[in-house]
């Protein structure tokens, strides 16, 4: 893949280390409009301002809650506009969101959840008195025991797989996030590129 902005190779990545670390400082953004790439100080050249045709295309029975979340922050879409591809700091904040809107269950499957900002959102969905169910590996250290301690005494179900290796949050039985986070801090947090 080459970067957005300057053309190099940039891996996996839409832009390189260069325009990463560029990014962490505000000096590049990613559109809203188009989703794109750009250098801050000169805005966005490929949307110029323009509503994206994404309006009209959305599948007829996707929840409103992520139609909002789409409208506001121009993800990369696939072409049947029922997936969308989320990177870094969207997914968590997009996985955040989607369990904070819960209303009726959620069920997390991950090998390692210890606090972070998807998995502390856990606590305060249990105030909704919504099913709550989380399927990982046993804890191998304190702190995830302690943590695994507080989410069941919040009533969060926990069950324990050794197998666990996908990482999938579903919320009332209608949307899924599947991708590479992990739920905890560094992972969910920004400390290391996650997508999905």
């Amino acid at each position: 893949m080459k970067c957005q902005i300057c053309g190099k190779t940039s891996g996996y990545y839409p832009i390189c280390k260069e325009h990463y670390k560029m990014s962490t400082r505000g000096e590049v953004a990613k559109c809203k409009l188009c989703g794109k790439w750009y250098l801050t100080s000169t805005g966005c050249s490929s949307c110029e301002g323009k509503k994206s045709e994404q309006e009209s295309k959305w599948a007829p029975d996707t929840p409103e809650s992520v139609r909002r979340w789409m409208d506001e922050n121009r993800p990369d879409i696939f072409p049947a506009f029922r997936h969308i591809f989320l990177e870094g700091v969207d997914l968590s904040d997009f996985a955040r969101r989607l369990v904070s809107r819960a209303e009726q269950s959620v069920l997390v499957i991950n090998p390692f959840v210890n606090k972070g900002h998807v998995s502390n959102e856990l606590f305060k969905v249990c105030e909704k008195n919504i099913e709550i169910s989380v399927i990982t590996r046993s804890p191998d250290s304190q702190k995830y025991i302690d943590f695994h301690e507080k989410l069941k005494e919040a009533g969060i179900e926990l069950v324990y797989n050794e197998t666990i290796h996908a990482k999938v949050i579903m919320v009332d039985d209608s949307v899924v996030v599947v991708s590479s986070m992990n739920m905890y801090a560094h992972s969910s947090g920004g400390g290391v590129w996650e997508a999905g």
